[in-house]
């Protein structure tokens, strides 16, 4: 009995004294055990990742690299790096396309490892693998390591998102996928998710009901994705597979099973508006000046060149004939397409209202919301329901690029009409109503002002589609 006892002290100081040397600073620990290592290490969906170098070689030219070995980095800034720098290793895994609609929804990043610089020669940095998820080969690549953002923790007491979205792919390419495994979902940041939220997983088969095959727990959250742990799985996950909240009432969880089908229903009919627009602009698309995309139920047609065909004189807004002509064979469709609610959403970049305009725009808000009123007012002009427009203003608070270049900047200027399926609105709207049952807050919230205009009255020289007054002083491209 004595002997056992000392064998399992001995054991024990072993391990205690292995790990300083191996996690040598709180970020190491932080992703070396529990849930924000394995948040960390699961990767995620992302369009793109700044590269900052390459792993060049293994030491010994390994074929596996892990924990503890060595490995040499070609950097794209050696003068940036210095000793004892850390980087994250990664791998571009493959592209991934929503399994409803054949949306590119980007590339599927793996984790490898996290690498600490141990000597620098010029170009090539030496450095030591300190955690290893997987095995680390030449070719893969390297960014500044840093934590996982905790910023998108739910807090609790908080209401989870009440959108229900899908599977759209799984970490490993394997036939069963279960408990313990990582799956990613369409939906994100802009959908109001936060790491901790759980979702039920839900299987839909035609000709029966819909059910509950396991549940999802949120690691990690992109803009349009999220990495989430499964849970509980009385069944295989398959890509494809339905998630909805966890905390639904009993009524709203029989709703989302009805709201499945309608949804495929609208994915498909956006499909072919997408299809149709692509076709009826191709020759937009091909200059560039427009395009057009599809996430789930909506389609987005994003108008670049657009800001720059608009004028101003003073106490009014025109259209130039370059940009009327776009607008005209947008609302040649939309005339006829009485199945969509019309967004207009008008964006700027972040730089200041210039001096000839900051008379009227005192701010990048006020010109956001006028350039979406005025499209809004040519589509009423050329016919289309007021009842199913909307005009709104995001000034720079949703750039699609860098505004530090003008390259970016000026794809940040940008005009975005977004069609959604009437029925998908009108499911939404009875989900929330289903999804809100708890009691009045005993005080009453201080009401803020909605940022949109619906439907602005047209003035009487807004709709023209010829004759811009001259000279007319130009718009400032904010």
């Amino acid at each position: 009995m004595m002997h056992k006892i000392r064998i399992g002290v001995v054991f024990t100081l072993v391990l205690i004294g292995a790990s300083p040397a191996l996690s040598a600073t709180p970020a190491h620990r932080a992703v070396q055990y529990g849930e924000q290592a394995l948040a960390f290490s699961s990767g995620f969906i992302r369009e793109d990742i700044q590269s900052d170098g390459v792993v060049a070689k293994t030491s010994y030219n390994r074929q596996v690299v892990g924990r503890g070995d060595t490995v040499y980095l070609q950097m794209n800034h050696p003068e940036d790096v210095s000793l004892g720098s850390l980087y994250t290793v990664y791998r571009r895994s493959r592209k991934v396309f929503h399994p409803a609609n054949g949306h590119y929804l980007g590339n599927l990043f793996s984790i490898i490892g996290v690498v600490r610089v141990t000597r620098i020669d010029n170009e090539l940095a030496t450095g030591k693998v300190d955690h290893g998820y997987m095995w680390i080969a030449p070719g893969d690549m390297v960014t500044p390591f840093s934590l996982p953002s905790m910023e998108d923790t739910a807090i609790s007491g908080t209401s989870s998102p009440d959108t229900t979205g899908m599977v759209v792919e799984i970490q490993t390419p394997r036939t069963l996928v279960a408990q313990s495994n990582i799956v990613y979902l369409d939906l994100g940041r802009a959908d109001g998710l936060r790491t901790g939220d759980r979702f039920d997983v839900l299987r839909s088969r035609r000709g029966f009901p819909t059910e509950p095959i396991g549940e999802v727990k949120i690691l990690a959250v992109e803009d349009m994705t999220a990495t989430a742990l499964i849970v509980r799985a009385i069944m295989p996950v398959a890509i494809g597979d339905q998630v909805a909240p966890k905390e639904l009432t009993r009524e709203a969880a029989v709703h989302v099973a009805h709201s499945i089908q309608a949804h495929q229903a609208s994915v498909s009919s956006s499909t072919k508006a997408r299809e149709s627009l692509t076709k009826s602009l191709q020759s937009e698309i091909a200059t560039g000046d427009v395009s057009v995309e599809q996430v789930g139920d909506k389609v987005t047609i994003s108008i670049n060149d657009l800001v720059n065909q608009l004028e101003y004189e003073p106490g009014e807004a025109q259209i130039k004939p370059a940009g009327i002509k776009i607008l005209k064979e947008i609302s040649e469709y939309l005339k006829h397409d009485t199945d969509n609610e019309i967004l207009v959403e008008g964006h700027t970049d972040n730089q200041p209202i210039g001096p000839t305009l900051v008379k009227h725009y005192p701010t990048n808000q006020e010109l956001s919301e006028d350039r979406a009123s005025l499209i809004v007012r040519y589509f009423v002009g050329a016919g289309i329901d007021p009842a199913a427009l909307t005009a709104i203003g995001y000034a720079d608070t949703r750039p699609v690029s860098d505004n530090a270049r003008e390259e970016g900047r000026k794809r940040n200027r940008r005009i975005e009409i977004v069609l959604t399926p009437k029925q998908a609105v009108q499911e939404e709207q009875k989900s929330t109503e289903l999804l809100t049952e708890e009691p009045a807050p005993l005080e009453a919230p201080v009401p803020i002002d909605p940022l949109h205009v619906n439907v602005p009255t047209p003035p009487a020289t807004a709709v023209q589609e010829i004759g811009i007054s001259s000279p007319a002083q130009s718009m400032r491209p904010n």
